[in-house]
């Protein structure tokens, strides 16, 4: 419903996602156990406020409710901007997200002109690699057993 999908598993989860402080938590942020999204015992919750924690217990025999600090660091999806965070105008097609500006540019790829949304940050322009994706210009795949992203071109 929300045109977003969330990687599955804790590292690439970590990978999609930014670091937030602990009063920066809003519903729907996630907490990770371990940095980096790796580690044997790793887990994630999904924060539903007031200090309360969706995840899977299985002590507790499956999903569960509850105030728990297992959560160590705390992350908010790339690209997600809350409602209440919003910098910019409610037409407009850029969203300040720290020190990110997100915009939707024009490109002109295999000459035909497509909208990416770029990302400025430290003074460079990025595009991911699942907006070029999503566009049909290269395929992306990850290789779980040798842990590599593999690109190919349209």
């Amino acid at each position: 419903m929300s045109d977003f999908s969330v990687p599955d598993g804790t590292y690439h989860q970590w990978q999609a996602s930014h670091d937030i402080s602990s009063k920066e938590l809003k519903i729907g942020d996630i907490g990770i156990k371990e940095s980096g999204g790796v580690g044997k015992y790793n887990h994630i919750g999904i924060y539903s406020g007031d200090g309360k924690w969706i995840h899977c217990n299985y002590s507790r025999n499956g999903v569960t409710l509850e105030k728990t600090d297992i959560f160590k660091f705390y992350r908010r999806f790339n690209n997600v901007v809350f409602e209440d965070d919003k910098q910019s105008k409610p037409n407009s097609n850029k969203k300040k997200e720290d020190d990110e500006m997100i915009e939707q540019k024009e490109f002109i790829v295999n000459n035909k002109k497509i909208k990416l949304d770029t990302i400025f940050k430290d003074n460079k322009n990025y595009v991911s690699l699942q907006s070029l994706k999503d566009a049909n210009v290269l395929d992306a795949s990850y290789d779980k057993v040798k842990k590599i992203a593999v690109i190919t071109s349209k």
